[in-house]
C-alpha cells in the first residue's frame, strides 16, 4: 500500500472502526431536476463516502446552501468512492480506486435513488481518487499509485488515454488536492511542502513553473486543501500552526492567485473540524461569499465567511447534520 493510501486509511479508519449507520431516504425528493447553473440556482454536491453516494444541497440566492439535501444518488457498484467532480450540465463523475475495477464511473444529471453509471473510465493500474474538470470540460484524475495527475478529454470512456500526464514535483511526497485557475494553470498542494504550479499542463510538463510558500509563523505549513475564489482571483490555501494561542484545525491563509503576498497572509482561524491538529478535510470550494469545508471528523460540512479574517468562532452554517456520516469531496454544480 502507497504512502499515500495509508494515510488515507489512517485518517477515514475512526469511521469504520464501528459499522456507519444506515443512510435514511425519507428526506429525499426522488428524481428532482434543477434547472440552471450558477451557484444561486445550483447544488453543492458532496461525496459521502461511508453511504457511497452523493448528496445534493440546493444554494439560495445568496450562495448559502440548504443544511438539508433535495437528493441523493447511491452509487451502485462502489467500494471506496474517494473522488467526486461535477461538469456544466450535472452529470457527476466519481473515482473509486476498487469500485468498478479501479475506475472513474459517470452518473446522469439530476440521478437519484440507486442507480449504475452510464459510463465508465478504466483506470486499474493507477488508483484514482481526487478529480477536477476545468472550462473546457476536461477530466483531471489524481493517481494515489504514483501522485500522477492524468488530464482526459471530454467524454472520455473505456480504455481511453491520457492527453496529458502531470507529474509529481517530488516522488516521494504526495499530492494532497489541486485546482485549475481559469487561465488553465494547474495548482498543486504537496504533502507539508509548497504549493506547486504548472503554467501549461496540457502539455505534459515534468517540473512545475513556480512555487508557494507558506508564509512561516502562524502559516506554518500547507495542509491538505486549496480553494480558488474566482471572482477576486484569489487563493484559500488551508494551513497548519503549531502555535498554541491559535486554534489549530483549520485555518486558511489568503493570497493572490499570482503568488504575490503581503509579508503575511490574511489568516482565517476556525475551531470546529476535529481536535488540535487532527483534523481530516475532504474538500474545500468557494461560493460567492461563502468558504465550505467538508469535515470528516465531525461527519458535517461548514460554511465560514471568505471576508470574516482572524478568529470566526462559530460557522455561518452546518450542512448535513444527522444527515452525513463520512463526507468526503465536495464540488459545485447545476
Amino acid at each position: 500500500m502507497s504512502l499515500a493510501a495509508l494515510v488515507l486509511f489512517a485518517a477515514l479508519w475512526p469511521k469504520f472502526a464501528c459499522a456507519a449507520p444506515t443512510p435514511s431516504t425519507g428526506r429525499f425528493i426522488a428524481n428532482t431536476t434543477i434547472a440552471g447553473t450558477s451557484p444561486a440556482s445550483g447544488h453543492l454536491y458532496v461525496l459521502e463516502h461511508a453511504y457511497k453516494a452523493v448528496y445534493r444541497f440546493p444554494f439560495g440566492q445568496d450562495g448559502l446552501p440548504t443544511t438539508q439535501p433535495d437528493g441523493v444518488l447511491f452509487l451502485e457498484g462502489a467500494v471506496y468512492p474517494l473522488g467526486l467532480a461535477v461538469d456544466k450540465v450535472g452529470h457527476m463523475f466519481v473515482a473509486d480506486p476498487n469500485g468498478w475495477g479501479g475506475a472513474v464511473a459517470e452518473f446522469a444529471s439530476g440521478a437519484t435513488g440507486h442507480q449504475m453509471p452510464i459510463s465508465i473510465l478504466n483506470l486499474s493500474q493507477g488508483l484514482p481518487d481526487r478529480l477536477n474538470i476545468d472550462g473546457a470540460e476536461r477530466l483531471y484524475v489524481h493517481y494515489n499509485a504514483n501522485q500522477d495527475i492524468a488530464i482526459f478529454a471530454e467524454g472520455a470512456h473505456g480504455n481511453d488515454a491520457p492527453i496529458s500526464i502531470v507529474p509529481p514535483y517530488q516522488r516521494k511526497y504526495y499530492s494532497i488536492d489541486y485546482l485549475i485557475a481559469k487561465s488553465g494553470s494547474l495548482y498543486v498542494l504537496n504533502q507539508a511542502l509548497a504549493v506547486v504550479v504548472y503554467n501549461d499542463p496540457l502539455n505534459s510538463p515534468t517540473q512545475p513553473n513556480r512555487f508557494m510558500l507558506a508564509d512561516g509563523g502562524y502559516e506554518g505549513i500547507f495542509d491538505q486543501n486549496l480553494a480558488l475564489d474566482e471572482a477576486t482571483n484569489r487563493l484559500y490555501l488551508q494551513f497548519s500552526v503549531t502555535d498554541s494561542r491559535y486554534w489549530n484545525k483549520v485555518n486558511y491563509g489568503v493570497r493572490p492567485i499570482s503568488g504575490t503576498s503581503v509579508a503575511t497572509d490574511p489568516l482565517i482561524f476556525t475551531g470546529d473540524c476535529g481536535s488540535a491538529g487532527q483534523s481530516t478535510l475532504g474538500g474545500t470550494v468557494i461560493v460567492k461569499k461563502y468558504l465550505i469545508v467538508s469535515c470528516n471528523n465531525s461527519s458535517d460540512v461548514f460554511v465560514y465567511r471568505t471576508d470574516q479574517f482572524g478568529r470566526q468562532r462559530a460557522p455561518v452554517e452546518v450542512i448535513g447534520q444527522g444527515t452525513l456520516f463520512s463526507p468526503w469531496q465536495i464540488a459545485v454544480g447545476p
